[in-house]
């Protein structure tokens, strides 16, 4: 499949509007972001520890 560009210059003469910062770093940054907020959806990890059973104490009889 090719690639899709933008027409930057069509971009201007209609809506008088230039790209504030390069792709790349756009990119980055949205990448960056969205990290962040699959990050405080993330579950804490459980506790790798095993579950320890204390033995039960019989009654003395």
């Amino acid at each position: 499949m090719r690639g899709r560009n933008s027409n930057n210059k069509l971009i201007f003469e209609k809506l008088a509007w230039r790209p504030s910062q390069p792709l790349a770093s756009g990119i980055a940054k949205t990448y960056a972001w969205i990290d962040q907020q699959v990050q405080k959806t993330q579950r804490p990890k459980e506790s790798l520890k095993p579950m320890i059973r204390q033995p039960e104490i019989e009654a003395a009889e």
